[in-house]
């Protein structure tokens, strides 16, 4: 009996059969010896078809040949993950959020530490214990499998304590902290600390690269607020550079449009930055803009768009962006706000894609659609969650009363659902008469919400 075994997929093919060829001739017996007679009568030997026998051997091996040329392919063959069929090329190429991604994880801040919940179990896990107060972790954010990072800034109330704002990394299993960057506080000349303050980062889709805006303090700046910087550190050699500065200016009032973001293209070669809070310079004229992209290859900034108030900005491809025009001009005259779309190529490019005049905390999904929030009639009050179509150019409501909070949208949009408020309960009412009530996640297929009994979740939301 011969036993065949199936042999592992290697990086070379396996070695063809030996070829089949014609039987060597066969030879002459020997002499028979002599034996002796007797009288058994001998039986003649059974005949042989040479050609049928032939023909077998030759069909067997081409079997062989054939299972074992299918057994290499099947077992060469990579897998291709999903792709999700609704979504644009260019939502494809862009690595924008795909809404087919299941949403098993949510890293958030409660009282000060950073905490992970894991939706399969409904359970929550404290990662942190030396929050506090004063001194909270904020931006929690996921950066591989069993690594987070978060910001933490220990100030205090007395306002003359110096203080440390630092960007950290550790497991999720803990005991292998490390701290990438740090920011000491600098005292003004009335004894007041101030700057160190990093108000956003990202990591670039290799980890090898951190984007962040910082509120920087040196001796020459200290008395008039320092300067906001747009920055890149290598994460492994620590190399820190300066992409952009921007003097502080004299302080206004704040926008529900306001957005201070770093957002890396997939394929890590270009950032786009977003910093509204120093615009418009008040009562100034600003010529500098909010929005800037800068090549990573050489450091470099390569576009702008001046004169004009942009947030909630995203990549639909390497040379297009998507953005809300807030409606406000260079002199503060009134405008509508507009959804557009701004050629990388022409920084007079900027073609309107609707009107947007009451829409908040805009969110891109599938490349193709957004999702955002915006009061309702003044006569019912409350707000409403909405998704708008960039290929039909429709609007359709979703559901009533959600505030998104997740910037990435996947399956699962993290959203607070909010509660009419009365009286003193709505504060500035920037909600059209509701507040927040309770943490969740809306199915955006099924548009189904799951409350999540997180009513003490603060701040810092990040999924995977």
């Amino acid at each position: 009996m011969i036993t065949y075994i199936k042999a592992e997929p290697t990086d070379q093919p396996p070695a063809s059969p030996e070829p089949v060829g014609q039987s060597a001739p066969p030879t002459a017996p020997p002499p028979p010896s002599p034996s002796p007679v007797t009288n058994e009568v001998s039986k003649p030997p059974p005949k042989k078809s040479g050609l049928f026998l032939g023909l077998m051997l030759v069909l067997f091996f081409l079997i062989l040949i054939a299972g074992i040329s299918l057994y290499f392919l099947q077992s060469q063959t990579k897998t291709v993950p999903p792709v999700n069929p609704s979504a644009t090329p260019e939502a494809q190429a862009s690595g924008s959020p795909q809404a087919t991604i299941a949403v098993k994880e949510l890293l958030y801040v409660q009282n000060g530490n950073v905490f992970l919940y894991d939706l399969p179990t409904k359970s929550s896990r404290q990662l942190t214990t030396d929050g506090i107060t004063y001194a909270p972790y904020q931006n929690p954010k996921f950066v591989r499998q069993d690594i987070y990072g978060a910001t933490i800034c220990d100030k205090s109330l007395e306002g003359t304590k110096a203080y440390t704002c630092q960007l950290v990394v550790d497991r999720l299993e803990g005991g292998d902290r490390k701290i990438i960057f740090k920011y000491q506080s600098q005292p003004n000349s009335n004894n007041y600390q101030i700057g160190g303050d990093i108000h956003t980062y990202s990591w670039s889709p290799d980890q090898s690269q951190i984007a962040y805006i910082v509120n920087n303090i040196n001796d020459a700046n200290r008395d008039t607020g320092g300067t906001t910087q747009i920055r890149l550190i290598n994460v492994n050699s620590k190399e820190d550079i300066l992409l952009k500065e921007l003097p502080v200016p004299a302080g206004r009032g704040g926008s529900m449009d306001d957005e201070r973001a770093v957002r890396f293209f997939p394929d890590g070669t270009k950032l786009l930055a977003v910093e509204t809070a120093l615009y418009p310079r008040l009562p100034e004229t600003e010529d500098q803009g909010t929005l800037f992209v800068f090549d990573l290859t050489n450091n470099q900034q390569v576009w702008s768009k001046k004169e004009a108030w942009l947030a909630n900005a995203y990549w639909l491809d390497s040379k297009t962006i998507l953005a809300k025009k807030v409606g406000y001009g260079s002199t503060l005259s009134v405008e509508k706000s507009v959804l557009v779309k701004l050629s990388l190529e022409n920084t007079d490019s900027l073609e309107t894609v609707s009107v947007a005049e009451n829409w908040f905390n805009i969110r891109l999904v599938d490349g193709n659609k957004v999702i955002y929030w915006s009061p309702k009639a003044a006569q019912s009050g409350g707000i409403e969650l909405n998704l708008y179509d960039l290929a039909t150019k429709t609007a359709s409501t979703l559901q009533d009363n959600l505030l998104p909070q997740s910037e990435e949208v996947k399956d699962k949009l993290l959203v607070w659902q909010m509660q009419p408020c009365v009286d003193d309960e709505c504060g500035m009412d920037f909600y059209n008469g509701v507040i927040i009530k309770e943490l969740g996640f809306f199915d955006l297929m099924t548009k189904d919400l799951q409350l999540l009994s997180l009513s003490e979740a603060n701040s810092g939301f990040d999924l995977r």
